[in-house]
């Protein structure tokens, strides 16, 4: 699936549109705000994959995406869902599909909208479901197992009177099972009671299940003593038989039986097939990390789904695997932009394009960083630093493709334990400062010094949002409150308002002196003197956007990305907040915002890649351009304000005009509107817009050309 950009054209010549600023949120001119970008692809990690409807449904941390070509090309199928991370997906005894959402409970897809609905078990953290013999509902939760009879009313049950976390679930003809972090259970009676039934088992962190036509069943592991990963019952779950391979898969994340009875078994980088239900394996290298999805979606072909690297297909019953991650939209948690390339950090690892979003890598692709990347920058000394999951890494840049040098590798800068980075700054001096689950750490160059925050409760601060001001003073957001720390103090005080309940943020930008923090339920604040008072920044949001991400474009125009609202604008006009979300489509879980220094934004999604959109900027071709060439970037010579107009605009350029010059104006029929003589040296020209009838206009002097709007 390939997305290019649209162009207009006028005279031979192909513009990129450009979309103008309106008082209200449907008074936007002809063209949409953004534009997809081709990618990335395939850096979300797979749970599950089903057949439903004659198509291929895969679950991923980002949303569902549908195939109808057996697992060659993917749609986005995400729509309805308020929570993206679908751990589990089930088909039922009359054909319809549901969704296990981990945070949003259960849902069920509506193929006559093509959407998700919520079915029941709001702000459920779900992470299994199926279905016993007789039809009965069983889900896992983190706080135990539900039983159902219409998928809507639940009952709690208890596993046996054990306290255990459920994982995954399975059901034969005569009994149900769950794999949980102790072990396995079985229920005869359809979930009503349990049963602890992991005899013979040396690892108990169950993590998959399967049963085949026999009633045998199968449970992958991840050891945690060493001992042994698979286990195989004949016996309903009586006692279990280690039936590992001999080339240790080191974790057991996936399993699934075929319609001839092939036993599939998905490890860390390979799937591992047996047709003697696990006495002998074949073993194939499938993917650069954890396989924890398998699926046949035909005979003989299957689908593997990865932890962080998206989906292989084999046609060959797994004897060799190919990438199938067309479409499979990477969920985008980070913008970076840096000497002319865009950086992509998703949930699995990090990529780059040299060409505006035509063609994707992964940077250092022979050694790849496939873990959840949470933040983006880049030192001092000119590396690049990721946030993660698991820690802080460092690699060395060089060439304008990404690439690095021949011997550099991530290197795993800290802190000491590898805590997941929730904030990541660079100081006026080059120091690296993070957010981590107590607090802040600065490393300033040989090691790391942590900066603790504890409130008045006791409890420390998971810090999820962080700047250093130009004067040296940081100011950290935490989950309910935010804090500040001056410049040589190493004590935090904490920063309030008299008109909020509380003063939490979890994104931040600055510019010219001027703070703009984003909050999960006061909207946009704003600061002028350091972070010590903060006011509401504009009117225009009503309270439930979630904001988590800030910037400023090239002329100072701050915007936010928000999670289930898509991007707003403050209009330079009426101050207030404006919604810019057209051409997002129903991909509105945005993670995060940047502009380039030509006035190019992106935008990233979590279900829906990257978007751009050329703010001011403008690319001419020749004649003979195909129309759909890329942008390329490029100071723009001309610039309006106000943008859209209604009454005068004011048309400015970079640089004092050596001689003097014509300023025309041209409707998108091409007649003229205006010619308006300019005088060597002058940097601005006034247009009268009044008696213009409304539409968008070609501005144009010294073979530069802008777009102009007439409300």
């Amino acid at each position: 699936m390939t997305h290019r950009p649209s162009f207009v054209q006028f005279r031979c010549l192909a513009i990129w549109l450009l979309l103008a600023w309106a008082g209200a949120p449907h008074a936007y001119a002809q063209t949409d705000f953004w534009r997809p970008v081709d990618g990335p692809y395939g850096g979300v990690s797979v749970t599950d994959i089903v057949k439903h409807d004659d198509a291929v449904v895969a679950a991923t941390s980002s949303g569902a995406f549908r195939s109808e070509d057996g697992g060659l090309t993917w749609a986005s199928a995400s729509s309805g869902f308020a929570q993206p991370d679908v751990r589990d997906l089930h088909v039922s005894d009359d054909g319809t599909l549901y969704a296990a959402t981990f945070g949003d409970g259960l849902y069920r897809w509506d193929s006559g909208a093509g959407a998700w609905i919520r079915q029941s078990l709001p702000a459920t953290f779900l992470t299994a479901i199926t279905q016993t013999h007789s039809g009965r509902f069983v889900v896992a939760t983190n706080a135990g197992v539900r039983i159902s009879d219409d998928a809507e009313q639940w009952q709690t049950v208890s596993l046996d009177g054990i306290q255990a976390v459920p994982a995954v679930l399975s059901a034969s003809d005569t009994h149900v099972f769950v794999g949980t972090s102790v072990g396995v259970f079985r229920s005869a009676d359809d979930g009503l009671t349990w049963t602890y039934a992991s005899f013979g088992m040396l690892e108990f962190d169950v993590r998959s299940l399967a049963v085949n036509a026999d009633g045998h069943v199968f449970a992958g592991t991840t050891p945690k003593n060493n001992q042994c990963a698979v286990y195989r019952s004949r016996g309903s779950g009586n006692l279990w038989t280690c039936i590992q391979p001999i080339s240790d898969p080191v974790v057991a994340r996936a399993l699934a039986v075929g319609s001839d009875g092939r036993l599939m078994l998905g490890g860390y980088r390979t799937v591992q097939s047996s047709t003697d239900e696990g006495s002998t394996w074949r073993t194939r290298t499938a993917a650069p990390t954890t396989i924890q999805a398998l699926a046949e979606i035909e005979p003989g072909v299957w689908l593997a789904g990865s932890a962080g690297a998206g989906l292989v297909r084999s046609e060959d019953e797994g004897f060799s695997w190919a990438v199938s991650n067309d479409g499979l939209f990477s969920p985008v948690r980070d913008v970076l932009l840096h000497d002319g390339r865009v950086y992509a950090a998703t949930s699995g690892g990090i990529f780059v394009t040299s060409d505006h979003g035509a063609s994707w890598d992964r940077v250092r692709p022979e050694t790849p960083l496939i873990q959840d990347v949470r933040k983006l920058a880049v030192s001092a000394e000119g590396h690049l630093l990721a946030g993660t999951a698991a820690g802080l890494w460092r690699l060395a840049l060089t060439d304008a493709h990404g690439g690095t040098v021949d011997d550099s590798e991530w290197e795993l800068l800290g802190p000491q334990g590898r805590p997941r980075i929730g904030a990541l700054a660079i100081g006026p001096e080059g120091a690296i400062y993070v957010g981590f689950h107590s607090g802040v750490q600065i490393f300033g160059g040989s090691s790391w010094t942590p900066m603790y925050i504890q409130g008045d409760d006791g409890a420390y601060r998971d810090v999820t949002s962080l700047a250093v001001l130009d004067d040296g003073s940081v100011i950290a957001g935490a989950a309910w409150d935010s804090w500040r720390l001056e410049p040589g103090s190493t004590t935090w005080s904490l920063m309030s308002t008299s008109t909020l309940a509380w003063f939490d943020f979890q994104s931040i930008a600055a510019r010219d002196g001027r703070i703009l923090i984003g909050t999960r339920f006061s909207g946009v604040l704003e600061s002028t003197d350091g972070g010590r008072n903060w006011r509401t920044a504009a009117p225009g949001l009503n309270g439930q956007e979630d904001v988590q991400t800030i910037a400023f474009d090239r002329f100072g125009n701050p915007f936010i990305g928000t999670f289930g609202s898509g991007v707003y604008q403050l209009h330079p006009f009426t101050r207030q907040w404006t919604p810019a979300n057209t051409g997002l489509g129903g991909h509105l879980r945005i993670r995060a915002i940047a502009f380039d220094d030509t006035g190019i934004g992106w935008v990233g999604t979590m279900d829906g890649g990257l978007y751009a959109h050329g703010i001011t900027s403008v690319h001419v071709e020749e004649d003979d351009a195909p129309p759909t060439a890329p942008l390329t970037p490029r100071t723009p010579a001309l610039a309006v304000y106000p943008n859209p107009t209604a009454g005068r605009a004011t048309v400015t350029w970079d640089a004092p005009l050596p001689s003097p010059e014509r300023l025309q104006v041209f409707d998108l029929l091409g007649r003229q509107v205006a010619d308006v003589a300019v005088s060597a040296g002058d940097l601005t020209a006034e247009l009268s817009t009044d008696t213009w009838p409304r539409g968008v206009y070609v501005v144009r002097m010294s073979g530069q050309t802008v777009l102009l709007t007439r409300l």
